[in-house]
Formats: C-alpha cells, structure tokens, sequence
C-alpha cells in the first residue's frame, strides 16, 4: 500500500501520518505528475494492482469494503495458482 499526497507540504504529511499511526509510505506529488499517470480524476482515488503490474480497480471514493473485496480476491486467486 502507498498513498500520494498531492498538496501538503512534507512536515504536514508526517504529522498526519504519526497522528493516524500509518505505517505504509506516504509518496509527495505536488506537481501531480504521478497522479496523473495513473489517471486519477479525483481525490481520494484507489487503485489495486496486481502483482504482474495490471490495474485491478480504480475508483475515486473512499469505500474500504469494495477495496477489500478486490484484494481478498485477488489474494484467494493467487492461493490458487
């Protein structure tokens, strides 16, 4: 998991990140060269790949019980293989 922060500055990232105890890196893109890339339209946006590299779901939104659902799948089609 990554998050891409596209405004604050570096110290109001750290801060929000030691508040909330987030442990997955917190990637700086104030010039939004990377959310773009990924064709990100709105914040939050969420997006799974996979472990070959293929975008598995995008969406804008927050909805963790859709991105666990895709997750859980994916992880349950790797058990598989």
């Amino acid at each position: 998991m990554v998050a891409i922060d596209l405004a604050e500055s570096a110290g109001l990232v750290k801060k929000y990140r030691d508040k909330h105890n987030i442990t997955y890196p917190i990637l700086l893109d104030p010039d939004q060269s990377i959310f773009s890339k990924i064709m990100g339209r709105a914040t939050p946006w969420n997006i799974v790949v996979d472990q070959k590299g293929i975008i598995r779901y995008s969406v804008g939104g927050f909805s963790p019980g859709a991105i666990k659902s895709v997750v859980d799948g994916l992880l349950q089609g790797q058990a598989k293989s």
